[in-house]
């Protein structure tokens, strides 16, 4: 940082040129200062919107790493919009595959303008569990719709698939590679989580819902990157999603 910050003040003093020289020396100070923090802000706005690599060159939704502790990071993602299904199963990995053959038949030309629309990372499933071991669970599944198209995508031919509007939100993120394909290995990964988040005395919304993230198709084999996500009390991504999903 120190580097940056110097190069940055390198660079101010040669761009101002005879704006300097004109300048009384008692303003000096501050004009080199104002312009030092503002220069400062566009390189962390630059470093924060940057994506990922594990989103592999795909479009993702944008969010800011608030803290990092071991085992989770907590995360500000901007508001966005999504293509959604809702799918009900009694297990994740079947569910999960019937709502992707529906959001992925959409960007593929279903839609009323019957356009293309490029595959992002990641696919995100909000996961509201059954009321026990027999009953099914809800699963909803959703494409984040690519930059080029958040302001105004097509809309779905099928009625199975909406456009929802996800709000700004703060989610606790644990992360792990491999494949997310079983209830037992979410359960052992959420259940980990909350345990971390309870160590740190970090408050959640523990009704049960869950969010995972997979960021690879199938045919990557390694370096493969999975993510479970637990919503800080503050926020309500469920209800306003589901009522975004309602009035579409």
């Amino acid at each position: 940082m120190k580097a940056i910050s110097i190069t940055v003040a390198v660079l101010l003093v040669a761009a101002a040129g005879p704006a300097l020289a004109a300048r009384p020396l008692d303003g000096l100070k501050d004009w080199l200062a104002d312009h030092f923090k503002a220069a400062e802000a566009q390189l962390s706005t630059t470093a924060a919107d940057k994506a990922p690599w594990f989103c592999h060159d795909l479009d993702c939704p944008p969010y800011k790493v608030v803290n990092k502790s071991d085992g989770y990071e907590t995360r500000e993602y901007k508001a966005g919009k999504w293509a959604v299904t809702q799918v009900e199963g009694l297990l994740y990995e079947p569910s999960v595959g019937v709502g992707f053959k529906r959001l992925f038949e959409f960007i593929s030309g279903a839609n009323e303008d019957e356009t293309k629309i490029p595959m992002t990372a990641p696919v995100v499933t909000l996961v509201q569990p059954g009321q026990g071991p027999f009953c099914k669970s809800n699963f909803t599944v959703g494409f984040f719709m690519p930059f080029d198209f958040q302001d105004s995508p097509p809309k779905p031919k099928s009625k199975d698939v909406f456009l929802a509007d996800s709000p700004k939100d703060t989610v606790y993120v644990t992360q792990f590679g491999g494949f997310m394909v079983d209830e037992f290995t979410l359960a052992a990964k959420v259940k980990a989580l909350r345990q971390d988040l309870d160590d740190n005395e970090q408050s959640y919304q523990d009704d049960g819902t869950y969010i995972t993230a997979s960021y690879d198709p199938p045919f990557r084999l390694q370096h493969r990157h999975n993510e479970v996500h637990l919503r800080a009390t503050s926020s309500n991504l469920v209800k306003r999603l589901v009522d975004s999903v309602k009035s579409s």
